[in-house]
C-alpha cells in the first residue's frame, strides 16, 4: 500500500494536511486537518507526528511559495522524513492512471491542472473515500473549475486570485482565502500518482527530476466546463 501526505502551507491562512493511501488508485483518506495561522515549528511538529503515526511514503509540498524553503529545511534537518516538492506552475510530466489512461504533459498547462484533474477523476470513478463530510472541502472542490487555455490549448485551472465565491450560497463557509484543503488533497493525490508510477520512496528531490516523461496520446478535455475567462 502506498501513502502520501499533501501539505499546503498557509502564510496568513490555514495550513492543511491530507493523507491518502491505497492500492492501484483505490484510495481512502486516513487523515485530514486544517489549522489557522501556525508557524513553521508547529508545522514541523505536526509532520513529525504524522510521520510517526502513519509512516507515509511521501510528504509533498509546493515549491512555488513558502513550501520550497520549508522542504529544504526538512531535507537538511529531518532526513528521516520522506519529503519532496513540486512547482505547481511548471509543465507536468505524464501520469498513467488505473485504467491505463495517460494524463499527458501535452494536455495540461501545469502540475496544478493535472493534479486537480486527477482528483476530479478519482471522485468521478468513485476511487476515493473520505472519512467524513467536510462542507468546506466540498465547497472548495466544487468552486474550482477548469477551462482550455485559448492559445496553448491546454487544460488549466482558474487561478486562486480570480476565484469568485458566492458566500450567500455557501452559508457560513468562508472561502475568501486560498482553497487550502482542496490543495492539500490535490498534492496528496498527485504524490500518490508519482509514487504509484515509480513504486519507490522519493526523498528530497523535485518531482520534475523523478521521471523522464514519455510521449503519449493527447488526453481529451471536455468533462468539465470550458470557460474562456479568468485564466492566468
Amino acid at each position: 500500500m502506498l501513502m502520501c501526505c499533501g501539505v499546503d502551507l498557509g502564510i496568513s491562512g490555514k495550513t492543511a494536511f491530507h493523507i491518502v493511501a491505497g492500492e492501484n488508485f483505490q484510495l481512502r483518506t486516513l487523515y485530514m486537518q486544517a489549522i489557522l495561522s501556525i508557524k513553521a515549528p508547529a508545522v514541523e511538529e505536526i509532520i513529525d507526528k504524522i510521520n510517526t503515526a502513519f509512516h507515509p511514503n511521501l510528504f509533498l509540498l509546493e515549491s512555488n511559495g513558502p513550501g520550497g524553503i520549508f522542504v529544504q529545511y526538512l531535507v537538511q534537518n529531518k532526513p528521516h522524513i520522506p519529503v519532496a516538492m513540486v512547482d505547481s506552475s511548471k509543465p507536468p510530466m505524464d501520469i498513467e492512471l488505473w485504467d491505463s489512461t495517460i494524463l499527458t504533459k501535452d494536455g495540461f498547462l501545469n502540475y496544478r491542472a493535472v493534479g486537480f484533474w486527477l482528483v476530479h477523476m478519482l471522485f468521478r470513478d468513485k476511487r476515493i473515500t473520505l472519512p467524513r463530510d467536510d462542507p468546506e472541502l466540498t465547497a472548495q472542490l466544487t468552486t474550482l473549475y477548469y477551462h482550455e487555455h485559448p492559445q496553448l490549448k491546454k487544460v488549466q485551472i482558474v487561478s486562486k486570485r480570480k476565484l469568485k465565491f458566492n458566500s450567500s450560497e455557501l452559508g457560513d463557509i468562508d472561502l475568501s482565502h486560498s482553497p487550502d484543503k482542496a490543495d492539500a488533497l490535490m498534492l496528496a493525490a498527485l504524490g500518490y500518482a508519482v509514487l504509484h508510477q515509480q513504486e519507490k520512496v522519493i526523498t528530497g528531490i523535485q518531482m520534475q527530476e523523478i521521471i523522464e516523461p514519455e510521449v503519449a496520446g493527447f488526453f481529451p478535455i471536455g468533462l468539465l466546463p470550458d470557460l474562456q475567462e479568468d485564466y492566468e
